[in-house]
């Protein structure tokens, strides 16, 4: 996250997970994402990951046939369920 003429932006990578190009990109932040507290959120966050804790080990599946999802998985899974649950629809 940086901020950029006055805008806050943050950069994609394709090592930080799945973007539809596979090229990196950097992004303005909404301006409803920042007065809702999300700068400040990143900035006590500091390094490493935002909506997961990648500090701690990561249980394993004890059974071979559901093998365990990445955090980043699981997260981006739990972030969907929440948005369409608040009626936000998917379009493209």
């Amino acid at each position: 996250m940086e901020d950029r003429k006055g805008l806050f932006v943050m950069k994609l990578t394709p090592d930080a997970g799945t973007i539809k190009t596979a090229k990196p990109r950097t992004v303005p932040i909404h301006e409803h994402l920042i007065a809702e507290g999300f700068i400040e959120m990143v900035r006590q966050v500091g390094k490493g990951a935002l909506f997961y804790n990648d500090k701690t080990a990561q249980r394993l599946s004890a059974d071979p046939l559901k093998p365990t999802r990445s955090r980043a998985d699981t997260a981006r899974a739990h972030l969907g369920e929440w948005v369409r649950g608040l009626g936000v629809k998917s379009y493209g």
